[in-house]
């Protein structure tokens, strides 16, 4: 293998955190090296107030995704830069995640070579338009973790706690892989995240609408927007308009390029539902760059 590494950034979703995601980059980017015969690196972020990036300085708010997204072209910037000798070829998200790399898309074509814009974005399981309404639970699993006292006593006590107010046991199970050991209180344990900056920032993921960067993607740049068919995230009209943009960004010969995928046998938390149908569509695409 020689010459420059090609790179991507991936930051996770709501109240995640990068270790969600080590497994399946580190698999993908080793497939993608010995496909391309080029050293991949990938870069996984954890977004502010989220994991390493809760309790670092330099996130001060207001929390939103084009803060958010800042942050981003901020490290492209001051980091993969420096170690690589180019900007990033792929930006990648889940979720909330994913209307932050569609902002970064934005910001990276507006800026004016500050920083390149990607090559290629991929956007997992998010909805790229206003969320009007959501049925997935999310506001009232944040509300529920505002009221729950810290310290916490132990992963069994969290777990007891919200099958009381009635969650399933899939998400007890994913809300305790977001505690840590308490830095004060000896073996009580904390929140990975700030839920207050965690909150702006989904509400600002609501509130953010790029259906407008769909129908125009940035020249050079190709955004890949996957949906898991098993997704409460998606409603008849979010798909309407997902063929619009689609059937716009072709009418376009200036523009980018948009794709819309569709991964069987997956609900929202995709890479860990159907991982290997996840890495083969990102691999058969991003080989080629």
């Amino acid at each position: 293998m020689a010459g420059l590494p090609r790179t991507a950034l991936l930051v996770h979703g709501l109240l995640g955190s990068k270790r969600n995601w080590r497994t399946f980059a580190k698999g993908l980017a080793a497939e993608l090296a010995e496909e391309t015969q080029h050293p991949w690196r990938f870069y996984l972020l954890d977004l502010r107030n989220h994991g390493a990036s809760h309790r670092k300085p330099g996130f001060e708010g207001p929390h939103t995704l084009e803060t958010a997204a800042h942050d981003l072209v901020r490290f492209a910037s001051e980091v993969v830069r420096p170690e690589t000798g180019k900007d990033p070829d792929a930006v990648i998200g889940h979720s909330l995640g994913g209307k932050i790399v569609l902002e970064y898309v934005h910001q990276t074509a507006e800026s004016g070579g500050e920083v390149e814009a990607p090559k290629q974005a991929w956007v997992l399981d998010s909805v790229p338009g206003l969320v009007l309404s959501d049925n997935s639970g999310v506001p009232e699993v944040i509300e529920s973790v505002k009221s729950i006292p810290t310290p916490i006593p132990s992963k069994e006590w969290l777990d007891v706690y919200l099958k009381a107010q009635g969650y399933s046991p899939g998400l007890r199970q994913w809300l305790a892989t977001s505690l840590i050991p308490h830095s004060e209180v000896k073996g009580a344990l904390d929140w990975q995240f700030d839920i207050q900056g965690a909150a702006s920032m989904y509400a600002s993921y609501r509130s953010a609408d790029f259906w407008r960067l769909l129908h125009k993607p940035p020249p050079r740049t190709e955004i890949h927007i996957v949906r898991a068919l098993q997704s409460d995230r998606w409603t008849p009209e979010t798909l309407t308009s997902m063929d619009e943009a689609v059937t716009a960004s072709r009418a376009d010969p200036s523009a980018g390029k948009f794709h819309y995928l569709e991964l069987e046998d997956a609900g929202h938390w995709l890479h860990a539902d159907n991982p290997k149908g996840l890495h083969d569509m990102m691999l058969r695409r991003l080989s080629v760059l």
